[in-house]
């Protein structure tokens, strides 16, 4: 055994002297692969807004402004999009791996660092999926960054954090500002904002706010004084002090209109900031994307830079998207409004309106008569050219609300339904009472003894013979009467026809009754005022002593459909 052992222990030293024992990085070969050393940043912070608590017992029918202050700061903060930190929150830091200096591992790195540059997550939806957040940076593409030796747009900057904002109106729920650590963490909130607000002797409104920051545990205390008419109006100079705190940069104000329409969306960063023409609407200093956008126009993108405290003014001239149709209507009388959709764009008689190309609902209403509805689709550059005769009477009666019971079926569509339904049941309480009536038939030409006569002539012959016959038919006629029992339980029997039995109750005609029900509840459902004309006629003339008059009554359906 001590011999045995021996000769092991020395031809494992053998092995090791011959085959040292290899590292990890030789063992899987890891030196022929790189990967930089990668840092995936925070993806969006959330801000959670807490109804204000009353300062003093006099605030009376003032209650509102305890839900209604955090809701004009929520409005504003939303149009921020993101705040700034150099304190940057990474969730994922992956090390460098390998050599990069490995000429083996050139063909790897081009292909990750591709791969790193396409990679982008979005943010939001409709508009803001058209810029793109990156979340993953390489270590030296970050320093540079941070250091500021390299500018980048807040969408590829990560010091520009997405902002979503939670407000539950519905739950009134004033705390303190050391509560909001508790609820805050519940929600996974970064910031909170408590506070108080009070009616002072000069009767106007203090309004005192803590903004909590619950990363770093940094409280920022705002005071705020406004009258008590305009206290909702007058929330503009706190909003912009909770913005720098947010922000922590300096901001930058920007003006837009567009031309030759107003009202266009404006889009900065993505976030929705207003409509045009826009007024010194705050931004942080620095890059920015605009994209401003019109449905009757194309959209209109361009890169600015603002220098601190700057107030900038943009005019743009907006072109059209060249989409546009045309339409042209006259109608019988003239003078009818016309709305494509829900726009009223004039009154008949109209001549090559340009309207959107595509499919739309054309509507053509005049007082004291039925407005006509047609649908439209139009290419671009097409001319519809529409003529309609309208109709005297009432809309409101003509398309009764009531009448369409579901999508554009009317309770006529459904009485029409049910009475072909009732007609389906009834075809198929005939067919299964056919189906039972051939059996029957079949069965007669099987059936031998039909008499006592015949069955003792048979049993007279051949006694056994006579057994079985009788034992076979039995059984047979049992089977056909099981058959057709199951047949008329379907169909039904209404009492009359070939058989003449009693009535009874079937699948079938339980389905024919219930659609008839349905058919005529449906009918019922439907009348209004234009289906039934009723009228009484007392006669004509004066009313004579001694003398008869005759009346006269009517009641006349009037087919609508």
């Amino acid at each position: 055994m001590k011999k045995l052992f021996s000769s092991t222990l020395i031809l494992c030293i053998l092995f090791a002297q011959v085959n040292p024992i290899l590292s990890v990085d030789e063992l899987y070969n890891l030196s022929s692969y790189y990967s930089p050393q990668l840092v995936t940043v925070e993806k969006e912070r959330k801000f959670c807004f807490y109804a204000l608590r009353t300062k003093s017992e006099d605030i009376g029918d003032l209650q509102y402004l305890s839900r209604g202050i955090p809701s004009i700061i929520l409005t504003e903060v939303r149009k921020l999009g993101y705040v700034y930190d150099e304190n940057l929150v990474y969730d994922v830091v992956r090390h460098t791996m390998g050599n990069p200096k490995d000429p083996s591992n050139t063909k790897e790195k081009q292909g990750l660092e591709t791969i790193l540059e396409n990679k982008r997550v979005l943010e939001g939806g409709g508009l803001n999926a058209s810029l793109q957040r990156k979340l993953e940076y390489k270590q030296e593409e970050l320093d540079a960054i941070l250091s500021n030796k390299k500018k980048e747009l807040p969408s590829k900057d990560p010091r520009y954090i997405p902002l979503t904002v939670e407000y539950e109106r519905d739950k009134v729920l004033a705390i303190d500002a050391e509560d909001v650590y508790r609820y805050g963490h519940k929600k996974n909130c970064s910031y909170g904002l408590t506070g108080e607000f009070s009616r002072t002797s000069s009767g106007s409104i203090l309004v005192n706010l803590e903004l909590t920051n619950l990363l770093n545990g940094k409280v920022t205390k705002y005071t705020h004084s406004t009258s008590i008419e305009r206290s909702l109006q007058e929330m503009l100079p706190l909003t912009d002090k909770i913005k720098k705190t947010l922000i922590q940069k300096q901001l930058a104000y920007i003006s837009i209109q567009t031309n030759p329409i107003s009202g266009a969306l404006v889009f900065v960063d993505g976030n929705y900031i207003g409509k045009t023409p826009l007024e010194k609407s705050s931004l942080p200093f620095g890059r920015h994307e605009i994209l401003i956008t019109h449905k009757d126009y194309k959209e209109y993108k361009s890169e600015l830079e603002l220098l601190p405290e700057q107030s900038k003014s943009i005019s743009v001239e907006l072109s059209s998207n060249q989409r546009a149709a045309f339409i042209s209507v006259s109608s019988e009388p003239s003078g009818a409004d016309v709305y494509l959709g829900v726009e009223k764009i004039g009154q008949t008689p109209l001549t090559k309106v340009s309207v959107p190309a595509g499919k739309n609902r054309l509507r053509i209403a005049k007082e004291e008569f039925i407005d006509h509805y047609q649908g439209v689709d139009l290419a671009v550059a097409e001319t519809g050219k529409f003529k309609v005769t309208l109709k005297p009477g009432k809309s409101e009666a003509y398309y009764l609300n009531k009448d369409y019971v579901f999508l554009d079926y009317t309770h006529k569509d459904f009485m029409v339904y049910s009475v072909w339904g009732a007609l389906l049941f009834y075809a198929g309480n005939i067919y299964f009472q056919l189906q039972a009536n051939k059996l029957r038939d079949s069965l007669r030409p099987e059936i031998q003894i039909n008499s006592l006569a015949q069955a003792q002539a048979l049993f007279s012959q051949n006694n056994n013979l006579a057994v079985a016959t009788v034992l076979y038919e039995e059984i047979r006629i049992r089977e056909v009467k099981s058959q057709i029992r199951d047949y008329n339980r379907i169909a039904g029997n209404i009492g009359f026809g070939r058989t003449r039995s009693q009535a009874r109750g079937g699948l079938m005609l339980y389905g024919a009754a219930f659609m008839v029900a349905t058919g005529l509840t449906f009918y019922f459902l439907g009348l209004d005022q234009e289906t039934l004309d009723i009228g009484f006629d007392p006669g004509i003339g004066t009313v004579t002593p001694n003398q008869y008059t005759e009346a006269k009554g009517h009641i006349h359906y009037n087919f609508r459909f």
